[in-house]
């Protein structure tokens, strides 16, 4: 089932509901409204009745006389009998004694009498003075209200008194109203079906574009943008707006891989090539001592470098999983250690650490790599110049700890900046790789920096030398749950 014709069904469903409870309330409520009339005027004509038979008992009492509904039962019959009920020609009126034997009814009975008891199986509903029945009366059905009360006669009870209310017009009056509910329910829906198929096209009809630019796309060129200028900005151009996104990203990851295959493809046939004819070398002239003296040190020097080369990817890999760390340590005494290993064989090397504690979450050896590639990058930049300076500081600032690594070397150009931190990318004055580095050291300190939640920013200006900063949160008292990473 398409989107589409959900959104009708849903639609018409709903409209259904709607249409349907709006048609049953009024319909209900018509239906009450009528009845209630109907029983409201059983009881006006009850009280009529009543007040009529108790004017004739004080008439009767002013002449010393009691009035009995029985002997005066062709008076009552009489009135009945006369025009004072034209008035309620739909009113069945009658009168028994306490025994159920009729004394009078209306003209309307003809030869047929109103049930004096209740049918059998038919009971008042408690509270509800109110029965409605069919009566006969000779070939006619008639559908009536029906109501018993007590007549009173000088506050004795005397008799009792039926009446039937036909409702045989408001019933059809009601049934008419039921039926137009109903076929107007009826044309709602099938309108709401033609009106949702509308709107559901109408609303789906971005997306069948969106959808029509994918499918082109199929084969062809697979990062071309979505056409987004005549999408509204609701939800579908947002939808439109957020997978453009997301193909930027892709094609930007795309070309990263592309770039790093060919750029570790590069970096490891050199090496290759280098052990190759070193050893195809030793082949042909390998009686020749000096020759396979020189050859074997460069192919384990070569072999060195693919070795390192695949730890670092390897490396490289496992910080890409994006694991955190739980292992406390102090970076200010990290610093210091670093310092003290290097500074024998460094003399250009200077230290400014902070003296207090800096507590953060990290692993030793990872950040002690950061430091160590940095300030082997720093001392191959110093080397030569005018003066050999390689300052390393430690210091507190708010919550964060910072790290600096500052070096009086030539400096790199501004271009280069952007991409410093990418693999394989060297700056063109370094472009050789006598010095052995893998030419991923900096992509190495800039994931393990953000794995350790950190920054790193690089400032340089030609002639004047390289600054890299590092900044690191602190832990504080509140207990983080973390995962391991090993290295």
């Amino acid at each position: 089932m398409n989107i589409r014709l959900r959104l009708t069904l849903w639609f018409t469903g709903l409209v259904a509901l709607i249409v349907g409870i709006g048609a049953l309330w009024g319909w209900l409520g018509v239906r009450s409204h009528v009845y209630n009339l109907a029983q409201t005027e059983i009881h006006d004509k009850q009280a009529e009745i009543q007040a009529f038979i108790d004017g004739l008992a004080r008439e009767f009492s002013r002449q010393d006389l009691n009035f009995d509904l029985r002997r005066n039962a062709d008076n009552l019959q009489d009135i009945f009998a006369n025009d004072q009920t034209s008035l309620y020609a739909n009113i069945y009126i009658q009168i028994t004694d306490l025994d159920g034997h009729i004394i009078a009814r209306s003209s309307n009975l003809g030869r047929h009498s109103l049930p004096v008891q209740l049918p059998d199986g038919q009971r008042h509903v408690v509270g509800e003075p109110y029965l409605q029945m069919e009566f006969e009366h000779g070939k006619d059905t008639d559908s009536i209200l029906y109501a018993r009360s007590t007549l009173m006669v000088n506050d004795q009870p005397q008799g009792f008194l039926q009446l039937g209310l036909s409702v045989e017009k408001s019933e059809k009056l009601v049934n008419q109203l039921l039926f137009y509910e109903l076929m107007g329910l009826l044309l709602s829906l099938l309108a709401s079906i033609w009106l949702g198929q509308f709107l559901a096209q109408r609303a789906l009809e971005p997306m069948l574009q969106i959808t029509g630019q994918v499918q082109a796309m199929a084969g062809q060129d697979l990062f071309r943008r979505l056409d987004t200028e005549q999408l509204n900005p609701d939800e579908i151009g947002l939808l439109a707006k957020t997978f453009n996104d997301l193909l930027g990203r892709i094609e930007a990851v795309f070309q990263s891989q592309r770039h790093f295959l060919a750029d570790a493809s590069h970096e490891f046939r050199t090496p290759l090539t280098a052990i190759r004819g070193h050893a195809q070398l030793i082949e042909k002239r390998g009686s020749d001592e000096q020759v396979r003296a020189r050859s074997a040190a460069t192919i384990i020097r070569e072999s060195r470098r693919l070795s390192r080369l695949v730890d670092d990817l390897l490396l490289l890999a496992r910080l890409e999983s994006r694991t955190t760390l739980t292992e406390r340590l102090d970076l200010a005494v990290l610093v210091q250690e670093v310092y003290e290993d290097l500074e024998p064989l460094q003399p250009s090397l200077r230290l400014d650490a902070a003296l207090e504690p800096l507590i953060l979450l990290g692993h030793e050896d990872s950040l002690r790599r950061v430091l160590i590639n940095l300030l082997d990058n720093a001392f191959h930049a110093v080397k030569g110049a005018e003066r050999e300076e390689v300052t390393l500081s430690c210091w507190r600032n708010g919550n964060d700890a910072e790290i600096m690594i500052e070096d009086s070397g030539m400096g790199i150009a501004p271009e280069h900046l952007p991409r410093l931190f990418e693999r394989f990318y060297r700056v063109e004055h370094d472009r050789s790789r006598d010095t052995g580095g893998s030419g991923i050291g900096l992509a190495l300190v800039y994931e393990i920096v953000r794995l350790h939640r950190g920054q790193v920013e690089v400032e340089s200006e030609l002639g004047k030398g390289t600054r890299f900063k590092l900044r690191f949160p602190l832990q504080t008292n509140t207990t983080v749950q973390l995962g391991t990473k090993s290295f």
